[in-house]
């Protein structure tokens, strides 16, 4: 699993949902260019900020990793 692989994973799900960066920003607080270091893969971010957004677009998941995320 790497950073560019979580990306694809998270802008998948945030298509799905039809959200906008606005709606994410406003369900997590994490701040639309957080949210694009993410899905872009350019920068680094807090493990916090990836797992609100994960929570926020019901990810269980991510690549390999098998144990459902707690908040």
């Amino acid at each position: 699993m790497t950073s560019k692989s979580i990306g694809k994973q998270v802008k998948t799900a945030f298509k799905a949902k039809k959200w906008t960066e606005y709606r994410i920003w406003k369900e997590t607080g994490v701040k639309p260019h957080v949210f694009q270091s993410i899905i872009e893969d350019s920068a680094d971010y807090t493990l916090k900020s990836l797992l609100k957004v994960c929570e926020a677009l019901e990810i269980k998941h991510l690549g390999n990793v098998k144990e459902p995320i707690q908040s």
